[in-house]
């Protein structure tokens, strides 16, 4: 028996929300908890290097780049995406 295709309450809408660079190492700095200190975006890739192709006829010599995991890196001064943690996560005020 055929699978009946996915209705259209069943298919997911395309997210469009993005965050820059800046906004994105304001969330981590804020995910990590950081008070004190300038942060910059660290993005690491894995690189693969083989055959790649639309089919098996096709296959030519080629790379492939995925974004294996993002995460802060401490920065020495302000620069155009570096965050200072002590601006967009202030520490909480001492009771």
């Amino acid at each position: 028996m055929a699978k009946k295709p996915p209705t259209k309450a069943s298919v997911a809408e395309p997210t469009v929300d993005y965050l820059s660079l800046q906004e994105t190492t304001e969330v981590l700095v804020k995910h990590f908890g950081y008070h004190v200190g300038l942060y910059a975006l660290s993005v690491e890739f894995k690189i693969a290097i083989g055959q790649v192709g639309p089919s098996p006829n096709e296959l030519l010599p080629g790379t492939m780049v995925g974004v294996s995991r993002i995460g802060l890196l401490k920065a020495d001064k302000l620069g155009p995406h570096v965050v200072d943690a002590s601006e967009v996560n202030p520490s909480p005020p001492k009771v």
